[in-house]
């Protein structure tokens, strides 16, 4: 009896022993493939921070000046300049896109007109609005939204620019021609009419000397009698016939007149084309009326850039137009 209590016991303590070594076995195998539960924690938290931090630094990337920021470099701008004997207060804030614009107003002590200026949400000042509408769509990925039409196949872009949280609404407009800033759209359409004629071949000749212009189309200028319409005096100069249009040199070695026959274009017409069909591509023009020198003969006259202008001659106000004359001005 006490052999087999004996043996009883003796097999219980056995498997109690075995038991405990598997358990260790085990513990040892999970200890070798993976992290202690406090580690574990400790691993998940730094995931956790490090997705926040990712998430976070965009924005403080795009972070933009504030206000007291804003006027703060404002004024240090005006202590480094001679502007520094005057009050500067923020006058009002505006939208350019998505971007917070302030606007300041700076006021001499010493008295004077008061002046305005632009601090963008990169901390950039700019004494006119034309400079920081400029510096903005340069930087703009899609220009397009911009677009306003074109003149002379020339891209013109308009930018505005409104105020906010403003009891009269203020709204500024700035056009855009070839990388320029025009704060009216007289000034667009010239800086377009500028840029047009220095890319075209003919135009460009305009107020060249006979070297430059021999050199550039490859022809000799000839020494020509234009008589005079009033028949007083006729007059001697120098023309040269280049793509089936004449340009003269009146006045000096320079040249002052271009005279297009029917077919040949300008500023994208045609010679051949009505007074309105041309004003349709041109606009208004300057005038419409009858040629004092020549009976029967209409013209109708574009200035551009100040420096030159353009006379289109047809037959009648409603027929096909004959020739054209550009003409230093």
């Amino acid at each position: 009896m006490l052999d087999i209590i004996s043996f009883t016991r003796g097999d219980s303590l056995l498997r109690k022993i075995t038991l405990a070594l598997i358990m260790v076995m085990l513990l040892t195998v999970v200890g070798c493939g993976g992290n202690e539960p406090g580690e574990e924690l400790k691993d998940n938290a730094n995931q956790s921070l490090n997705q926040e931090a990712q998430q976070l630094e965009p924005d403080s990337q795009m972070a933009s000046v504030d206000e007291d920021q804003a006027l703060k470099i404002v004024e240090n701008e005006l202590v480094a300049s001679s502007d520094a004997d005057s009050k500067v207060y923020l006058l009002r804030e505006a939208k350019l896109g998505d971007e917070l614009i302030y606007v300041f107003e700076r006021v001499s002590m010493g008295g004077g007109a008061a002046s305005l200026y632009f601090v963008n949400s990169q901390g950039t000042v700019f004494n006119n609005v034309e400079d920081l509408m400029l510096d903005y769509f340069t930087a703009c990925n899609n220009k397009e939204q911009y677009d306003d039409g074109e003149y002379l196949n020339v891209d013109m872009y308009l930018v505005k620019m409104q105020s906010i949280n403003d009891p009269e609404v203020m709204t500024w407009e700035t056009h855009i021609v070839d990388g320029q800033a025009y704060s009216d759209v007289d000034a667009a359409v010239k800086a377009a009419v500028s840029c047009y004629v220095a890319n075209d071949p003919l135009l460009s000749l305009l107020g060249k000397d006979v070297q430059a212009v021999e050199k550039a189309t490859g022809q000799k200028v000839q020494q020509v009698v234009i008589p005079d319409v009033d028949g007083i005096e006729d007059m001697i100069g120098n023309e040269l016939v280049y793509k089936g249009v004449r340009l003269s040199f009146f006045q000096g070695d320079t040249v002052t007149d271009i005279f297009y026959p029917a077919g040949t274009k300008l500023l994208e017409v045609t010679i051949g084309d009505t007074f309105e069909d041309i004003i349709e591509v041109l606009g208004i023009p300057l005038t419409i009326e009858p040629d004092p020198y020549f009976d029967d003969i209409w013209k109708m006259t574009y200035e551009f850039e100040d420096n030159f202008y353009v006379e289109f001659y047809a037959e009648s106000d409603k027929g096909p137009t004959v020739s054209a004359l550009v003409k230093e001005l």
